[in-house]
């Protein structure tokens, strides 16, 4: 893993390779294309802060997720007791699970119930993740990692969670009914005490 992210497939790489190529101007002068061939460190450095993104954080204030932007019309945030700080740090956030000793389940509703005193994260911080994919800890692969703090609300009616999780290349999202079961893939993420 470079630090810019997951490194391609070789397959990939052709690809993106081929991209490059095709994209060259074919109108460059012949004494700067020589120069660039004749100095390969620079072409290299050159390519690198073109093609890679600084490991900056894109910026994202808190009520900034619009759901019904986001997931489709007539989603809307039923609850959202999150309080997300100014100077949160995102490298701090901590996983809680709401399983006590011996279950393998319980639903949603009983989960962010149990969780009440925690201070969960919700929909503020899940877009914070969801546009710096690079923040999202590469311990949280493997797991379903909700933001319980914003309980949203479809078009029926039905209470969900958003949740961030690792489908093998890449991260996605997705939501989950309330009424349905959670078991022990699945925490929540919760502000460090």
């Amino acid at each position: 893993m470079s630090k810019h992210g997951t490194a391609l497939s070789a397959g990939q790489f052709a690809e993106f390779s081929a991209a490059v190529i095709k994209a060259l101007p074919r109108d460059i002068n012949s004494d700067v294309a020589l120069n660039w061939a004749n100095n390969g460190a620079a072409l290299k450095k050159a390519l690198a802060k073109a093609l890679c993104p600084p490991d900056e954080a894109i910026e994202v204030k808190a009520g900034e997720f619009d759901p019904a932007t986001f997931i489709g019309k007539g989603w809307t945030i039923a609850e959202d007791r999150e309080s997300l700080p100014e100077n949160w740090d995102p490298s701090k956030t901590v996983l809680e699970s709401a399983l006590k000793s011996g279950e393998n389940y319980v639903t949603g509703e009983e989960w962010v119930k149990r969780l009440a005193d925690k201070p969960l994260l919700g929909a503020s911080a899940f877009w914070f993740y969801w546009n710096n994919k690079n923040k999202i800890p590469k311990e949280w692969k493997g797991m379903y990692v909700f933001f319980d703090a914003s309980v949203l609300q479809g078009p029926g009616g039905h209470r969900a969670s958003l949740y961030l999780c690792w489908y093998g290349r890449a991260w996605d999202w997705s939501y989950r009914w309330l009424d349905d079961g959670r078991g022990s893939h699945y925490v929540s993420a919760s502000l460090a005490s």
